[in-house]
């Protein structure tokens, strides 16, 4: 049975399924619900992924090139190494998430919340995380830890 078979055949819910490199890239998940799923390692990339729930879920060392993840909650998700290139996290919530030594070069972060989540070591521009609406204790890919933030203002960060 697919993926989107499965999805179906459990009314969209895929919750703590393991899909451990696998390649789901190109793949329509759009609202399925993979909450503390395994995609550790596999290939998302040009996956649509709107609104959908992958809150706990593992990434890490996931690719998701050019991945759409707009409005998706990825709160407390493990995203360790994971490679944003150019994906879309708008409207995102990766609070509490552990993007350390993620990969976000291009990636569209307008109105994302990134509240409590770490960004040691990740690949990121000033400009990609000034469109971000909420960076409150979020910690800088430096070490430093942001105190406070609002969208389009200079980040203010504490050593």
């Amino acid at each position: 049975m697919d993926l989107l078979n499965l999805a179906a055949a459990n009314n969209g819910n895929l919750n703590g399924m393991n899909f451990t490199g696998q390649d789901l890239s190109g793949l329509d998940l759009g609202g399925i619900s993979l909450q503390r799923a395994n995609l550790r390692g596999a290939n998302l990339s040009g996956a649509r992924l709107v609104s959908a729930d992958l809150t706990g879920a593992n990434l890490s060392g996931a690719r998701l090139v050019e991945t759409d993840l707009a409005a998706a909650q990825l709160k407390n998700a493990r995203l360790c190494n994971a490679d944003f290139t150019r994906a879309n996290l708008s409207k995102t919530s990766l609070r509490g998430a552990d993007l350390s030594k993620a990969d976000l070069t291009n990636a569209k972060l307008r109105n994302t919340d990134l509240t409590r989540a770490s960004l040691m070591g990740a690949l990121v521009s000033d400009r990609e995380l000034r469109d971000c609406c909420h960076l409150n204790s979020t910690v800088l890919p430096q070490g430093d830890i942001v105190t406070t933030s609002t969208a389009g203002v200079p980040l203010g960060a504490a050593g």
